[in-house]
Formats: C-alpha cells, structure tokens, sequence
C-alpha cells in the first residue's frame, strides 16, 4: 500500500510504495535522493491508519546494502498477499514447479555433455564384442561392470554414475599350440623313478597333458615333467615366498601367489611372460584356480564361497571377463577342476560325503549343478565326471551303476581312457590294483590292462577321503606310460602301459 513520504529539503510530499528493505528514491520536484524504510510499529496502529511507520533520511542508501529493486505491485495482487489468500500459494508453487523440471532438463543436458564419452575409440569399443579378443580396449569402470558408456570426472561438481554391471558373457576356450606326445626313449619294461629336489606343493597339468608342473615352495622354482621325454627341468625364474595355485594350460602357466599377483609363463620353457593382478579382490580372494589343459584360457578363480570370475590371459596381460562374475554355492573351500577342453568345471571336495557342483556356460550364463558325486574330475571332452565309484554326465545325470565300495575313476589327462583304482584291505594292510578303460558308459568293459598299484600306498586315507588323485595319477595314453607322484610328493614313478 502506498504512503506518502516527505522530502527532508524540499518539504513536499510524494506517494511511495511499500517494500521490505530499505531502498533509495529521489524527490520528484528537488531531484535530492533519499533512503526510505518502512518499519513495523511497536504498537499496532488504529483502524484507517498506515500499517507500517515510514522513515526517511537524506542520502542514498550505500552500495553494500542496496537490495535488488523492489518489483511493482499493483493492489489486486497486493491484497491476496497480505491475506494469505491462495492465489499466491497456488502461484508460488507452480513457479517452484517449473523451476525443478527446468533444472532437471538443464543438469540431464550438463551431464550428456561433459561426462558422457562419445568419441569415436570408444564407441567402437562397445560395439565389438568384449570377450577374449585380442583388439579389445578394457573397460574403465570396475571389473565385471558392462560395455555401456564410459563416465568419467567432468570439469566441474556432479554425479558419477557408473554403468550397470554386465551380468552375460561367452565361455570361449582360447586354442593355442598344440604339442605333440610320444612315447620317451627309455626302457619302461620297468618302472623308473625320478627324485624331485625338494618336496613340492602345488600341482597341475598342460600342453594338454604333455607336461606335469609342480611348485617347489622350499627352492621358490617350479619343475617341470616331460612325458614326451621322461625328465624334468626347472623353470629359470624364481617366485617369491609363500603359497602358489597353478593352472597349466597348452602353451601358458598361471601361478597366482602372495598380495593376488598372477604370474603367467610360456610353456614349456616356463619363461615368465608377465606378472599381473589376480582375480579382482571383490567380492572375494581366490580360493582355487583352474583352465583347460588344451587351451590358453580363461582361467577360472573361485572364493572359499564359491564365488567365481573368468580371467582373460592374454599375451600381454590378465583381466577379468565381463559378466562371468557368479555364485555357483557348493561347500566351503573346496577347490575347481576343469576340463581339458575348457568347457566344464567341477568343484567339490575329497571326502566321502563331499558333493560337487558341475558348472558350465548356457545361455551365456552360468549353470550350475548339483551333483552326488564326490572325488570329482572332469574328462577331457567335457561331457563326463568321473568320481569315487560314480561317473555322471555334465547335467548331473548318472552313468550306469554305481560302483561297490573303495572304487575311483580317474580320467587321462587326455583322450577318452580312464583308471578304475580299487582298494583292497585285509586288516591293517592297504593294497592297491589298476585297470585302464575307455567306455565310460560300461566301466566295467573293455578293459585294456590291469596291474598291482603299489605307488598308491597314502594316497588313500583309513576313513575313505583321498588325496586329489588327479595331481597322483596321470594316465598319459599317447606317451604309454602311467606317471605316479607319491603321497610325500617328492618322486616320480615311470611306469609303462600298453594303451593302443
């Protein structure tokens, strides 16, 4: 409302209207500038009278206070406001309206522009496919996450999100090199043993079956058996202090060591191709590590949980493959196996009341399945489990009987042959006999050969739970022979089979 305010030089009177602040004004007949307040009295005023008490002071008001211009009001909008009548909430409201969905417009359009990568390298990147292809650029977010676009730190203050991890991948086994094996020049009408130097710990199979390399963690170097030429060699470079997993492959070792360093090495001159970093530490620490004997990857690591990811291994460097990241289940701390094809896997334990749980790719997902057999190994093709006195399919489907009690079958490291070993107590004493066969669906028929299996003595415990009977027994059909590691783990024993 407005009221009349009077000029400290001239005297006259000019309307002025009401505001919140102070503001500066000029008499409208002297040009001297004033500063005008309007002010609340202590007393309320009497009907018809002013409701606020106007000062004025000669001089403008100081830069430093000014307030922005008061906006001009006429009375049809003054009136709603003094009332609180709903025109001016409605009004307000509808402003405050507009004004968020602008700003959201507007923050969506900062955003697309400053965070979002749309360059050329990286839409390209996208669009190929991302699973073990040696032109593939790796992804900058977190391992596991999918291809979506890349977000990165914009130049100024807002929200990183990150892609939605990709939960598909494609299991494809990497082919490498392959190695021939033949039979060794040696006379193996009897058996031949080799003295390790020094006990060794962990154990596995590559080259596709051509090669047994062990971890010596007193000597920090690993030693390799060549069955093509019936002798061992240590690998040139040392590793460092503590427990090492290995997985061999056809033409490469993994070793994943102390602080989930993964080193990578050429077979079978064991040359260290690189060191790398390990399975990603979330959402676990690698438990076990396994790859197909005959291909160069990936490589699977599991958590004492059953947790597992893919690691690509390439030439140059490891990396995890997206979307391979799951939760097969199974018991606690119980290691992987794989095919030598890279097809399947299989973890499950070595007692008698240990369960397995087969695991492959479908769908480009994971499939896991429950499975009663225990001892588990997978046969080189990836379709069969052999197991103690049990043999299933890769859907968890059983083959034929079961076998009778102190029965295991255990598969070559290549080919469709197999042993059936047997235990045979009498009393105290621990015998040992084994046979060589190649129909899985009859493990009883077509035998090729049997023999007394005295090497075995330890392998087996008193309350019927085993050593890993695939890093003891190597069947290898194309060198003829049957290679035993003892249960101290510090020879090789020779031994030559008639496999045609």
């Amino acid at each position: 409302m407005p009221q009349d305010a009077a000029c400290p030089k001239c005297k006259s009177s000019f309307p002025v209207t009401e505001a919140r602040n102070a503001f500066t004004v000029s008499c409208p007949k002297c040009d001297t500038e004033m500063t005008v307040e309007f002010k609340k009295p202590a007393v309320a005023p009497e009907a018809g009278q002013p409701p606020y008490d106007l000062l004025v002071k000669s001089g403008a008001l100081s830069a430093a206070a000014a307030p922005p211009p008061p906006k001009k009001k006429n009375d049809e909008d003054d009136d709603p406001k003094r009332k609180g009548g709903s025109v001016a909430i409605v009004l307000l409201s509808g402003g405050f309206g507009l004004l968020f969905v602008l700003g959201g417009l507007g923050l969506t359009a900062w955003f697309l522009f400053f965070f979002v990568d749309t360059s050329a390298d990286v839409v390209a990147n996208i669009n190929r496919p991302n699973n073990n292809q040696p032109n593939n650029q790796p992804n900058t977010g977190n391992p596991g996450s999918g291809p979506g676009p890349i977000v990165r730190p914009g130049p100024g203050p807002g929200p990183v999100i990150p892609p939605k991890p990709k939960d598909e991948f494609e299991l494809r086994p990497v082919a490498g090199s392959p190695q021939a094996i033949t039979p060794p020049a040696l006379d193996l009408s009897t058996s031949q043993v080799i003295a390790l130097p020094a006990q060794v710990g962990a154990v596995t199979v590559g080259g596709n079956g051509r090669y047994i390399i062990m971890h010596m963690p007193s000597k920090r170097q690993l030693i390799c058996f060549d069955a093509s030429k019936g002798t061992t060699f240590i690998g040139g470079d040392q590793l460092n202090d503590g427990h090492y997993m290995l997985a061999g492959g056809q033409n490469r070792l993994a070793a994943l060591g102390p602080n989930n360093i993964l080193s990578v090495f050429d077979l079978p001159g064991l040359q260290r191709r690189y060191d790398a970093s390990g399975p990603p530490p979330a959402p676990f620490h690698a438990h076990s590590i396994a790859m197909g004997s005959a291909t160069n990857g990936p490589l699977l690591a599991c958590d004492a949980h059953g947790g597992v990811v893919l690691m690509d291994i390439g030439a140059n460097g490891a990396s995890p493959i997206e979307g391979s990241v799951g939760k097969i289940g199974g018991e606690m701390a119980t290691p992987v196996r794989a095919s030598a094809n890279g097809k399947l896997f299989v973890r499950g334990g070595f007692r008698a009341e240990s369960k397995t749980v087969l695991l492959t790719e479908w769908a480009r997902k994971w499939r896991a399945v429950n499975s009663e057999v225990c001892d588990s190994y997978p046969m080189a093709d990836g379709k069969i489990v052999l197991g103690c006195g049990m043999i299933v399919r890769d859907n968890g489907q059983q083959v034929g009987n079961r076998a009778a009690a102190a029965v295991w079958f255990v598969p070559a490291v290549s080919g469709a042959h197999f042993l059936r070993v047997t235990e045979v107590r009498d009393g105290n004493n621990q015998t040992f006999t084994a046979s060589v066969h190649r129909n899985h669906n009859n493990p009883t028929a077509e035998k090729v050969v049997s023999f007394a299996l005295p090497e075995a003595e330890g392998l087996v415990y008193r309350d019927g739970g085993t050593v890993p009977l695939d890093q003891h027994l190597f069947l290898i059909p194309d060198a003829r022979m049957l290679v035993i590691l003892n249960a101290q783990k510090n020879k090789l024993t020779m031994r030559k089979v008639d496999i045609k």
